[in-house]
């Protein structure tokens, strides 16, 4: 995204014209060089590994793959440290991911070593026959105690960082039940089945349980 500017300023995909605006496209390099990756020796919690795949325990406060502002540091560089071999599908900036997590959320990731694991880990996520299980502790109690939340959610556009729930969103749906519950906080298994940037924490604060 950022190729296509409407009136001088960009717009996500599926933004609606009305007639009349100024259009803008700006076609990126065909062959763009590669960007570097500096191996860095971040310390990574070994899960499960063999010839094919890695399974990470990711902490809290570590970003995946570099991004905006962010070329160093991440789980990335300590991949590209310890592994010789990774697989290619997502990019040159993001070997060997299949998945993310949020830079705040902890728990496990899949990295795919070969590009023949890759493509069979991403059918996974895909079908969704892999069951994604978050658990977190948010305020007060819910009502009802297990459910779904099924509310749109938006980047905004005040903060480039923040999400939240809108109607020219898109589609997102969490599943919940509460396991343990006091007067002011609550314990809460998230079933996301979709994917979208904090999408959990957006549900929650939207249910008034942040």
């Amino acid at each position: 995204m950022g190729f296509v500017l409407v009136n001088g300023t960009i717009r996500k995909p599926g933004f609606r014209l009305f007639g009349g605006e100024n259009i803008k496209v700006e076609l990126p390099d065909e062959n763009p060089a590669p960007e570097i990756l500096k191996p860095e020796n971040i310390p990574l919690k070994i899960v499960f590994e063999d010839d094919v795949i890695v399974v990470l325990d990711k902490p809290a406060g570590l970003v995946v793959h570099p991004g905006a502002g962010i070329k160093e540091g991440t789980l990335v560089n300590g991949l590209v440290y310890y592994f010789k071999s990774l697989s290619n599908i997502s990019g040159s900036t993001r070997p060997g991911i299949v998945h993310r997590l949020d830079k705040d959320t902890s728990g496990l990731i899949l990295v795919a070593k070969t590009n023949s694991a890759h493509i069979h880990l991403a059918n996974q996520f895909e079908t969704r026959s892999v069951v994604k299980k978050y658990m977190g502790i948010t305020w007060g109690e819910w009502k009802p105690i297990s459910g779904k939340i099924e509310e749109p959610i938006v980047r905004k556009r005040s903060d480039r960082t923040s999400f939240a729930v809108s109607t020219s969103g898109r589609s997102a749906r969490t599943d919940y039940e509460v396991v343990e519950a006091t007067r002011y906080l609550s314990l809460v298994r998230f079933f996301p089945r979709t994917g979208r940037t904090h999408q959990i924490r957006v549900h929650s604060d939207f249910h008034g349980n942040p």
